[in-house]
């Protein structure tokens, strides 16, 4: 009997990764999501194509590197010690582009299936908490397979200009993504809120510009008047961004803990909302 039970009603876990995986589904197998892709794809063939290629070829080039060496620039410094010039390109820009991606991707976690009150028949079959986190967990497998395939898109790139180059950048490649996909954590965590308390893909979209746009603004300000609560900037998802960008993608790991405890934080704010609101 307990068996039986058990087989008709599985665990949150199996909710969840069903959840996920459907998720995942719903970008490989459906034509709005497969439109999504081949966006983003073209999208990177031409950041590959032009800036990617043109920066690692300038990097590369022995004038640029001595003209380099003497300017004291951190930023440079870094760039020309990595192995891969195409993956050190790569790197910089996007731990900025991909959490723009993530804002778009993320916004409609809930914000649509809320709006057509398809929440409320979901939860019929599964609990809020597996809801919750089956999308978000989701959001991150999407994530997780944009970051491997512009990594290994980066690879095929630099491999065309020096075959010995594949070999290398093994390394360098498995930490890019792993940072890459730690620092998406707390955005995807971020837009699950902000989705569920909007009623649209579009204002849940509108409601992250504004948070990181008055974050810019107002708390600087709030640092300078009152040093007491300059903490509130470590709540800002990429406020360690700037930083990363003249660290190797090893030495980045060591930023990780920060991502991760804002991750931890909006979650616990988003299964709050999910489970007290009126779905």
């Amino acid at each position: 009997m307990a068996r039986t039970s058990q087989h008709t009603h599985p665990g949150q876990w199996h909710n969840t990764r069903q959840l996920a995986v459907f998720e995942l589904q719903r970008l490989l197998l459906q034509r709005r999501g497969l439109m999504a892709l081949l966006t983003f794809a073209l999208l990177w063939l031409l950041i590959l194509a032009y800036p990617v290629k043109s920066a690692a070829q300038w990097i590369t080039d022995p004038n640029i590197r001595n003209l380099a060496a003497s300017i004291d620039s951190k930023i440079l410094t870094q760039l020309f010690n990595w192995s891969v010039p195409e993956l050190a390109v790569y790197w910089s820009a996007s731990l900025y582009l991909f959490p723009m991606f993530c804002i778009l991707l993320a916004a409609g976690q809930f914000a649509a299936d809320r709006q057509r009150g398809t929440l409320r028949f979901l939860t019929l079959h599964c609990s809020r908490e597996a809801l919750f986190f089956g999308r978000f967990l989701g959001m991150m497998l999407i994530q997780l397979l944009l970051v491997l395939l512009t990594v290994v898109a980066t690879i095929v790139l630099a491999s065309l200009r020096d075959p010995t180059l594949a070999a290398n950048s093994m390394t360098d490649a498995f930490w890019v993504s792993v940072n890459l996909l730690i620092i998406l954590l707390p955005y995807t965590a971020l837009m699950s809120v902000l989705s569920l308390v909007a009623t649209s893909n579009r204002q849940a979209t509108i409601y992250a510009v504004l948070f990181f746009t008055v974050s810019a603004i107002v708390l600087p300000l709030l640092d300078y008047a009152m040093p007491a609560l300059g903490f509130l900037q470590y709540l800002v998802p990429g406020m360690q961004t700037d930083g990363l960008v003249t660290a190797s993608p090893m030495a980045a790991s060591s930023s990780a803990p920060l991502p991760v405890i804002q991750c931890v934080a909006y979650l616990a704010l988003g299964l709050l909302i999910i489970k007290r609101s009126d779905l």
